[in-house]
């Protein structure tokens, strides 16, 4: 089951700038709230990174759920670098994304300051999908990968439709 995932996953995430990161929280929660605050990390970081008008950019993600020490959840998660992305927004931000991610997520209340989250970059794009796949099989395979923020964008569609975006109201 675990290499027809890898199969399934890799061509959508080929070629494209991906972070590798963990996220886990000071406190007990369960799948759906973790997977509520993960979409809200994520909306977060593209509207800081993006701007408004970058939003609704498909940035390719990977969750997966996996049970913790203190029997709730955290999560691993292949996310496209969203300061990779080409955007309209005249000023983006600086901060780099593993510093973000950890603002953002503390801001959400999951994590502190430091040691809630890791962020790393992925150099090894079938190392990163086995070890998100190592507690996917049989059965649990719909209940570990979060569906609810799964993404993977088609690879011939830009990830901003910029023919919409006009000069003239970027900071609206």
């Amino acid at each position: 089951m675990r290499q027809h995932i890898a199969e399934w996953l890799l061509p959508g995430l080929k070629g494209r700038d991906l972070i590798f990161v963990t996220l886990t929280s000071r406190r007990r929660v369960d799948k759906n709230e973790l997977s509520r605050a993960i979409s809200k990390l994520i909306h977060r970081v593209k509207r800081k990174v993006l701007g408004r008008r970058g939003e609704g950019t498909q940035l390719a993600t990977v969750v997966v759920l996996e049970p913790s020490y203190q029997h709730g959840v955290h999560a691993h998660l292949i996310l496209e670098n969203p300061y990779a992305v080409v955007t309209p927004k005249k000023f983006r931000s600086t901060i780099p994304i593993a510093e973000l991610i950890t603002r953002e997520w503390a801001a959400l209340g999951f994590g502190g300051s430091s040691a809630a989250q890791d962020t790393q970059a992925v150099y090894d794009l079938d190392g990163a999908v086995a070890y998100l796949s190592k507690t996917i099989g049989g059965t649990r395979v719909l209940d570990r990968l979060d569906i609810n923020n799964f993404c993977l964008p088609n690879p011939s569609t830009p990830p901003i439709q910029t023919a919409m975006s006009r000069p003239d109201r970027d900071n609206q």
